[in-house]
């Protein structure tokens, strides 16, 4: 058996200090009723990190599970909030990866699905290269993302690491 999980990525295109965007997140939290308090008091928990550069900040919630209605639904709501781009990555029993994509609107744009063609799904769905390519780091092309998008599918988690990598959501650098 795999890893089943699921995260945000949130696009910090407005080129904001981590403080700032914490700030803005904060606000988007209140309104749904969400405040910081300490580990202890929690009832309910985020954790999340920013890349190197800040260029982009990862939510998790221990709880969320691919295509699951709270994680689109945050997805949508922090899109639309922070004005930014956000990917909802899903990885099921290490054999696939989902990637939705919302725009600034919280529209649901475009959607890769990678790696084994199981549950429900026929066949591997490729994003649009329209959509994708303005996300990738200036070094990286699109042809990159293609052939990690086609590469050995025996780990769906390292076909989600390559794509991370691209994009600039990059945690080891």
């Amino acid at each position: 058996m795999g890893m089943t999980f699921s995260t945000i990525h949130v696009q910090n295109h407005k080129k904001l200090e981590p403080k700032e965007f914490i700030k803005e997140l904060s606000a988007y939290m209140k309104t749904k009723g969400l405040l910081p308090v300490t580990e202890e008091k929690a009832q309910y928990s985020y954790s999340f990190s920013f890349t190197e550069n800040n260029s982009w900040l990862t939510l998790t919630e221990p709880t969320y599970e691919p295509g699951e209605e709270t994680a689109i639904k945050t997805a949508q709501e922090l899109a639309k909030a922070l004005e930014t781009n956000c990917i909802l990555t899903g990885v099921i029993d290490s054999d696939m990866v989902i990637l939705d994509l919302f725009d600034e609107s919280g529209s649901k744009i475009d959607m890769a699905v990678l790696g084994s063609p199981d549950y429900g799904f026929e066949e591997t769905i490729m994003g649009s290269r329209e959509l994708w390519e303005p996300l990738l780091t200036p070094e990286h092309t699109w042809e990159q993302l293609l052939e990690a998008w086609n590469a050995d599918k025996t780990f769906a988690e390292d076909i989600l690491y390559r794509t991370e990598t691209l994009l600039g959501i990059d945690y080891d650098s």
